[in-house]
């Protein structure tokens, strides 16, 4: 397991993979955006998507108070350090897509743009961290290398027009 080691602090390199991948998602969402839609329905979109991710993030951490209530009780701290695992994943991504889903409710965008934005953000994430999961982490090379593969081949067939495509 490969660690980044500074002072006391120790960061696993696929949480900071995974960090940067979803920064250069959200770059790619705003590039694309900016290309493709109106100037408040292209803002609203990014800030929703943002919220909903910063949603989600709270809530995996959060979803350790329904998970351990009993290690949050006798440690408060430990929020700081342990999340819900798969299963507050799985709750995070439950709340982060309520959320995402009322927000858009209220709004006048299709759900066609809506749909696609999500699609290219998460294939987005997805064949970054893959990717460079190739190149610094130890092991599982071949998944790495398909699956960001695959998604990266679907981004390319949502992304580039068809008058563009070779």
């Amino acid at each position: 397991m490969s660690v980044i080691q500074i002072g006391s602090l120790s960061i696993m390199l696929k949480w900071v993979l995974l960090g940067a991948a979803i920064l250069l998602g959200l770059v790619i969402i705003k590039l694309w955006l900016q290309r493709t839609q109106t100037e408040g329905s292209k803002k609203e979109i990014f800030d929703t998507l943002t919220n909903s991710l910063f949603i989600l993030i709270l809530a995996w951490k959060g979803s350790l108070i329904l998970l351990e209530p009993k290690l949050i009780i006798k440690s408060p701290i430990s929020l700081l350090y342990f999340t819900g695992g798969t299963k507050g994943l799985i709750i995070a991504v439950l709340i982060s897509l309520i959320y995402f889903i009322n927000k858009n409710k209220q709004s006048k965008i299709s759900a066609r743009v809506i749909f696609q934005s999500i699609l290219i953000f998460i294939l987005s994430v997805l064949s970054c961290y893959h990717f460079t999961s190739l190149f610094a982490l130890d092991g599982n090379d071949l998944y790495h290398l398909l699956v960001g593969t695959f998604t990266l081949i679907i981004l390319y067939f949502i992304l580039i027009p068809r008058e563009w495509r070779f």
